[in-house]
């Protein structure tokens, strides 16, 4: 039922139980479901509190939608939360709002998406993230090599 739940296991259970009288009473084959957060938010990891920062930790975040026309299972590549409109405009069959974002469920997917947080900017990649702060040099991470 549910997809796109990365690192968030524990939860599926918690979401499907909550919305199972919702699909019980018949809704489920006209309905969309989206789950997300914001952001995340730094619980003392790499000696950070707040969601201010490029950690890992805080810029990924769980995002699960169901409903008609979603595939089952984790959908891999990169997602920004800007995918949002766009995917459940796709799916309930209207014309895709004017957003930066594009349909996560399209064949066309993402090589990055922007992060930011207050005067850093970057790019995440499925693999890498790159991260400028200021007038700093540009900081490049291998995430496979040091995740």
């Amino acid at each position: 039922m549910l997809a796109g739940v990365d690192g968030h296991k524990r939860h599926q259970g918690a979401v499907a139980l909550s919305l199972s009288g919702f699909f019980v009473r018949g809704a489920a084959s006209l309905t969309i479901v989206a789950i997300m957060a914001d952001n995340g938010f730094m619980l003392g990891e790499h000696g950070e509190t707040g969601k201010n920062v490029l950690y890992e930790q805080a810029i990924h975040v769980p995002l699960a939608i169901a409903g008609p026309g979603v595939p089952v299972g984790v959908r891999p590549g990169i997602v920004s939360l800007a995918d949002v409109a766009p995917t459940v405009a796709e799916l309930a069959g209207v014309a895709h709002p004017p957003v930066d974002g594009r349909a996560i469920f399209a064949t066309a997917t993402r090589n990055y998406v922007p992060i930011e947080a207050w005067d850093c900017t970057g790019k995440r990649r499925r693999d890498s993230k790159t991260v400028t702060c200021g007038t700093e040099p540009t900081l490049v991470y291998d995430l496979v090599a040091d995740p």
